[in-house]
């Protein structure tokens, strides 16, 4: 039986949700000048708002989740209770990997579970549920991969940093509040082996498909608004301050540089905490408890929340205000490295 239409949760979550949502409305306002406020609020307010939404599970919809916060964080997660949620030696695009992205809302996916696109919100909410297959990639997605190792290669040849890799990141690991969200990066700039900087960082890849005509293609101007909440996502979840924003393609490439938002992330981790325990939670459970269809489909949420517009806006201001410090129109000889180098280390030295 398909899922069809789009309707509300029924009153009592709603009702609950609405309690959360009326308590914050004055904290989470319209203007965007005030939303600077969080900044310094926004570690003890988090961590206030999200047990607020877990009590919020206790409506007669959910009662069953109720037999321990670890059980309940288990069956959200969709985790038997011996599974291994270990995220040590482990390998990108392994069948452990998988498992643990299966259960969670990862940083790609940040945006869906945002509003960010017409159907990203019902169609990541039936991929969770297991009523969609998971995206399975195409010819831009088979490009970006295909090339990434290559474009990482250019990167550290270009600033002279050192990159490593970790498959998978469970945010706050062990903290059952938060470890329904994860992250994979492309890489980590390692602070204490590259020389110029004091903190590390993060390393993001994109390489653009241009549309079918990759060959033709040139790096973006500025970073696209939509890439923001996953670079916010992962400073956030690696708990870093920057993050390196690298384009490449076959005509050059270019960097840019995102930096840690506090405000941004208590703004979007609200959003995605209310579609967490208030769309897919509840949903799972009823799934998982054999009911029909139509009882999930109470739970499907609508295409937008009531904050999207204002989280796009947000997403902007912060894209154009990443500065660019690095682009290159053709890839520069291999004997001109080292002053370009030098170059890109005086400008980092200048930041």
């Amino acid at each position: 039986m398909p899922l069809h239409g789009l309707c509300r949760p029924p009153s009592a979550l709603t009702r609950s949700l609405a309690e959360v949502h009326g308590r914050h409305s004055s904290f989470f306002s319209r203007d965007l000048r005030s939303l600077s406020l969080l900044r310094h609020r926004r570690r003890s307010d988090h961590a206030r708002h999200c047990s607020t939404l877990v009590a919020t599970r206790g409506s007669a919809d959910v009662s069953n989740l109720q037999n321990g916060l670890a059980d309940a964080v288990k069956a959200g997660l969709g985790l038997s209770s011996g599974e291994d949620e270990s995220t040590a030696d482990l390998q990108q695009r392994t069948e452990q990997w998988q498992g643990l992205r299966k259960g969670r809302i990862t940083a790609s996916a940040f945006g869906n579970a945002l509003g960010f696109w017409k159907t990203g919100r019902t169609e990541l909410w039936e991929e969770k549920l297991g009523l969609r297959k998971p995206f399975a990639g195409n010819q831009a997605t088979v490009w970006g991969t295909n090339q990434e190792a290559g474009a990482i290669e250019r990167y550290k040849q270009l600033t002279g940093n050192v990159v490593e890799h970790i498959a998978f990141k469970i945010y706050k690991e062990g903290d059952e509040l938060h470890g329904w969200l994860g992250a994979s990066p492309d890489g980590l700039i390692n602070a204490s082996l590259s020389r110029t900087y004091t903190n590390g960082g993060i390393l993001e890849v994109k390489c653009p498909h241009n549309k079918g005509s990759p060959e033709t293609g040139s790096p973006w101007t500025s970073v696209p608004h939509y890439y923001m909440p996953q670079a916010q996502g992962l400073l956030e979840i690696f708990d870093r301050e920057w993050l390196d924003f690298y384009v490449w393609c076959v005509n050059g490439s270019s960097i840019y540089r995102i930096y840690r938002d506090e405000t941004y992330w208590g703004l979007i981790f609200r959003v995605m905490s209310e579609y967490w325990w208030g769309n897919i939670v509840p949903a799972r459970h009823h799934l998982q408890k054999g009911e029909e269809l139509d009882r999930v489909q109470a739970y499907r949420p609508q295409a937008k929340h009531p904050l999207t517009d204002e989280i796009m806006s947000m997403s902007r201001l912060l894209a154009v205000r990443a500065p660019l410090i690095w682009k290159d129109v053709k890839t520069p000889a291999l004997g001109s490295d080292q002053h370009l180098r030098e170059k890109l280390e005086l400008f980092y030295h200048s930041l």
